[in-house]
């Protein structure tokens, strides 16, 4: 079992995060709007429970692209790594000065990125 809080960051190491629980899933997205910001056939995300994902350094470089048919897609402002995309719909995390509560986290921008196994696939607007 992996120790918590599960960490990672972006490339230039400006943001970083913890997710303080479990993952709950992990899942791929193969549309291709995934597959454009990702450069790959599938886009791999971990899914944090509600209320354990947090920004702990970098809130200040954070971007946010919204598609008018798609989530929030965060990413750093200083070297363009996607971190962690949201549904604006889904309930606030108290205290996050952000107000940003993580639906999927990049599999990749985890520091440990141990093996989760991927349950379900999604694929919207392909």
């Amino acid at each position: 079992m992996t120790d918590l809080p599960l960490t990672g960051g972006c490339n230039c190491g400006v943001v970083r995060f913890e997710v303080t629980e479990p993952l709950v899933g992990a899942s791929y997205c193969h549309c291709k709007r995934c597959q454009r910001r990702s450069g790959a056939a599938a886009s791999p995300s971990a899914h944090p429970a509600p209320g354990a994902f947090r920004i702990v350094a970098g809130e200040d470089t954070l971007r946010m692209w919204k598609p008018e048919d798609g989530g929030e897609k965060w990413f750093c402002g200083e070297c363009g790594s996607s971190r962690f995309g949201r549904d604006p719909n889904q309930a606030v995390v108290p205290g996050n000065r952000l107000k940003l509560s993580a639906q999927y986290v990049r599999k990749g921008a985890r520091r440990d990125n141990e093996s989760l196994a991927v349950r379900r696939a999604k694929c919207r607007g392909s």
